[in-house]
């Protein structure tokens, strides 16, 4: 596994083979076996507390290991787990728990949320890889 420490545009999703399993158009050059990538968009320009432009948001879609690489294309797998945890029927039973996780929320004003509009949360093909 070779150490990146690139942030910028590596290639982009070429296809979604399955619900987690995308091919993309960079290979053996670039990438090997074990490197992380993460697939992005850009989102609107961003300006300081002093007015100055800070650049583009870049919204990170999800993050996958390669699996696999050829010399002008890399597999990518997303291997993230999700554990949840819920008593299905008797509460002192744990043959019946499974494991939930919840991130916990910053304490912030609401008042000074500011959304970030039109990002579209979804991997299509096209969409921006990166070392991640």
């Amino acid at each position: 596994m070779k150490k990146k420490n690139d942030t910028s545009l590596l290639g982009h999703v070429i296809r979604i083979t399955d619900k987690y399993t995308i091919i993309v158009d960079v290979g053996k050059s670039k990438l090997s076996v074990g490197d992380i990538v993460q697939i992005y968009s850009i989102g609107e320009p961003l300006v300081g507390l002093d007015e100055k432009p800070l650049g583009d948001f870049i919204y990170i879609k999800d993050t996958l290991d390669v699996i696999d690489v050829q010399d002008n294309y890399s597999v990518c797998r997303k291997n993230k787990k999700i554990m949840h945890k819920v008593n299905l029927a008797i509460p002192l039973s744990p043959m019946l728990e499974q494991t939930y996780t919840e991130r916990e929320p910053l304490f912030v004003n609401d008042d000074e949320i500011k959304r970030m509009p039109n990002i579209d949360k979804k991997v299509h093909v096209g969409d921006f890889i990166k070392f991640a």
